[in-house]
Order: structure tokens, then C-alpha cells, then sequence
């Protein structure tokens, strides 16, 4: 059986392209690089502590070689979670090699195996989930041969989205106006991570009107491995001088927070307590002051 040796360094460099935020207050993902180097002869299955793990925190190098008296060489790739491409790259000297999807797991090539790259280097679609096989086979005219290469993970992009359906407003906002709607409420939506200071996004602003809907769908992106996220919801009533926020919480503040759990697919009330799962309809309302209700969604897409 093949033994690899484990060489592990952190980098400071980071694999998204969207801040990751877990909790909102995780530090940048930081990259392993990992090298698989083949030490002695091996048979046809490979080691089975699969150190060579498909992740977007991983970036792998490879290298080993062949003989008359070790002619093939075989590494196993799982994919781990988050993963939705990678790129594979091999430079092969008196070797051919092939890349193959283990789709019956059995941890060796044989017929039920989908042959995914041959002599080529390339991009693989995939999956958490899967598993590859890396085979190395010497040429039959060469005494020996070798090879190194590389797999770089694109990772998966994950956005929470929150949806404001509507709003009501419950108490009077403005003063009365005769014979206009200006003591109508100017509602928008803003949208924060916790207490932070500024909105990641907002809705769109409807004039004058008590009972407003919106099409704007308010969006964050998140890192894919973000177990928990708790966002603040602020309804608010636009005027000439200094915004009023609606107080739309059944809790002591006029904000609503609320925590979502991607993995479950539940969103979370101020006191901690189911009150929806994703893309289900929501409504809040507030319990002193200037009242108002909102029905809302939560959701995440996967790209």
C-alpha cells in the first residue's frame, strides 16, 4: 500500500471572491497546500487516509514516480463540502495517466469508473461527495518515469437573500394633510450583518403608501461553509428631514434581528426561537411607538 508523505503550510491568501462571513466575525478563509508524494512501491489501490482532499481550503501538489518494479501509482481525491470545480494539471515523463471518477467507490479503477481526463490536462465539474482516482501507469518503452501536478477548487459562491414582501404600516407616521396622502408613509427596507453600521443592501422606496410592496430582493454573500448568520432588518419611513424607523420587533428594540442557519434552512426570531424556514413567508410586527408589520422571506442560492 502506498504511503504519502504530508507537508501542510498556511497561506494567507484567500479563496473567495465574496467576503466570507461566519458569524460575522471569522477572519479570511486561510488556504492548505498539501503534498502528495509517492515513497515506495504500491499496489493498485491507493491510501486510504485520502490526504488528498478536493476542498476549497486546500490547493494540492503532487508528485511521484514509476518503474519497471512499481508500475502504476494510484491516488484518491474525495470531494469535500462547498466544492464546484476544479482544475486539474499533470506533467507526465514516461508515464500516461488517467483521471477517473470512482462512481461505484469500490477505491479502484475498473469498468463502472467514468474516465473523466486522459493525458489531458483540464476542468472538472463536480460535487460534494464524489470521488476521483488518479492512475499512473510507465510507458512500456521507458525504464521509468514521473510526474507533478496541481489541483486548484473553485468554491462554491453562496448568497442569503431576503426578501421584504410587503409592510403595514399600524400607527400614523405623519401628520394629517387635507386632501392629500402626505400623512401616507414613504416605507424602504435595509438590510444589515448584527449591528454593523452600514446596510449590505436595501429596497426599493415606496411613496406614500400604508401598505407598500417591494421587488427589490435584498442579498449577502456568505461564505459556503457559514453555519450561523444574523442579520438586522430595519423598516424605515423616509421624510424631507430625518428618516423615522418603524419599529417592526416584538422584542425591546425597533429592529428586527434575526438568525439564519443555512444547513437547517431556519430563520431564527430575536429570542432565538424558530419562526420559518427558508423561502417561507414570514410576518413581524412591532409592540410600542410607530408600529408597523412586515412579511418577509429568507433564502440562500448556490452558484
Amino acid at each position: 500500500m502506498k504511503r504519502q508523505l504530508f507537508t501542510a503550510a498556511l497561506l494567507g491568501a484567500s479563496m473567495f471572491t465574496a467576503p466570507l462571513m461566519l458569524n460575522q466575525s471569522a477572519a479570511a478563509t486561510r488556504i492548505q497546500t498539501i503534498q502528495l508524494k509517492d515513497m515506495e512501491p504500491n499496489n493498485l489501490k491507493p491510501n486510504m487516509q485520502a490526504l488528498g482532499a478536493i476542498s476549497p481550503k486546500n490547493f494540492l501538489q503532487i508528485k511521484g514516480s514509476v518503474s519497471r518494479f512499481d508500475k502504476t501509482d494510484v491516488q484518491y481525491f474525495p470531494v469535500l463540502p462547498g466544492t464546484k470545480l476544479f482544475s486539474f494539471t499533470l506533467n507526465a515523463r514516461g508515464a500516461s495517466w488517467g483521471l477517473y471518477e470512482d462512481t461505484n467507490k469500490n477505491f479502484q479503477v475498473d469498468r463502472a469508473d467514468k474516465l473523466v481526463l486522459f493525458n489531458k490536462n483540464g476542468s472538472v465539474q463536480t460535487s460534494s461527495g464524489k470521488r476521483y482516482l488518479l492512475r499512473v501507469n510507465k510507458s512500456a518503452t521507458s525504464s521509468s518515469g514521473s510526474y507533478s501536478g496541481s489541483v486548484y477548487t473553485q468554491a462554491v459562491r453562496r448568497s442569503v437573500t431576503v426578501k421584504v414582501h410587503s409592510a403595514k404600516a399600524i400607527s400614523r407616521f405623519d401628520a394629517k394633510i387635507r386632501f392629500t396622502k402626505k400623512d401616507r408613509a414613504d416605507f424602504f427596507a435595509e438590510l444589515y450583518r448584527g449591528n454593523a453600521k452600514f446596510p449590505v443592501s436595501r429596497t426599493n422606496k415606496v411613496n406614500d403608501n400604508n401598505s407598500p410592496t417591494f421587488s427589490k430582493v435584498m442579498s449577502d454573500s456568505i461564505a459556503f461553509d457559514a453555519k450561523s448568520l444574523r442579520y438586522r432588518i430595519q423598516l424605515m419611513d423616509a421624510d424631507a428631514g430625518f428618516d423615522d424607523e418603524a419599529n417592526i420587533s416584538p422584542a425591546s428594540s425597533k429592529s428586527l434581528f434575526i438568525t439564519y442557519l443555512p444547513e437547517k434552512r431556519q430563520v431564527l426570531g430575536p429570542n432565538g426561537k424558530v419562526i420559518g424556514r427558508s423561502g417561507q413567508r414570514i410576518t413581524m410586527q412591532g409592540n410600542s411607538g410607530k408600529r408597523a408589520s412586515i412579511t418577509f422571506s429568507v433564502n440562500h442560492i448556490d452558484r
